[in-house]
């Protein structure tokens, strides 16, 4: 009896440790499963950082049609006048901020150039500023989706860049603003060098937004 007693409690013990890996191996897919999913989870929520489904600049030389809201920044056709810097990579300088879809004012000169790219699998966007000089006022848009199968929450929108001769204005998303699964908005960078500004300098901006799961 004795024998047989420590012989269960071995068989036991090694069922134990067997069910202990198990237990183990499944908290690990879990972990990766969640990190597939877009973070881990916290009291419910998975976070996420944003999807940008694209980015356009007022001043690279060429204008850009958007479905289903047509051409984003009219006037932006790789004109150059008086003095044409860019060729067909960029056009007259933009004077005014744009509203998307409105033809801006515009400078009789083609010195400055803004173009933009996504990042990072399209969480991050960058703005370059190239040959600026006092006064320039390109103008970027972008679209950002909730791709995913859940309400979400813009947490933070980071906008990141270190130049005091810069002003950056930001609208169309604000951060707690609620997308549904599936929804599109679209932003607008506006970006004026100041009069402090040198000319021939070059700029760089960063935007982020991260978005959480919606309790």
């Amino acid at each position: 009896m004795t024998r047989k007693r420590v012989i269960a409690k071995g068989n036991l013990g090694r069922l134990g440790m067997l069910s202990l890996a198990l237990v183990v191996a499944l908290a690990g897919m879990g972990v990766g499963y969640a990190q597939m999913q877009g973070g881990l989870q916290s009291n419910g929520q998975v976070l996420t950082d944003c999807a940008f489904t694209w980015v356009v600049s007022n001043d690279d030389g060429e204008v850009t049609n958007i479905s289903p809201y047509g051409d984003i920044d009219p006037g932006d056709d790789s004109g150059g006048t008086s003095y044409d810097r860019w060729d067909a990579q960029s056009s007259d300088d933009p004077s005014k901020a744009q509203e998307m879809g409105i033809p801006c004012a515009r400078y009789d000169k083609d010195v400055a150039r803004t173009t933009v790219q996504m990042s990072d699998g399209q969480r991050i966007i960058t703005v370059l500023v190239e040959n600026a000089y006092p006064c320039y006022y390109p103008t970027v848009f972008f679209g950002l989706k909730n791709t995913q199968s859940f309400s979400v929450k813009i947490k933070s929108i980071d906008i990141s860049y270190d130049m005091p001769e810069l002003t950056v204005t930001f609208d169309g998303i604000t951060e707690n603003q609620v997308l549904s699964t599936g929804e599109e908005v679209i932003g607008r960078l506006g970006i004026h060098t100041e009069q402090s500004a040198h000319q021939n300098s070059t700029y760089n901006v960063e935007v982020k937004v991260v978005l959480v799961q919606k309790e």
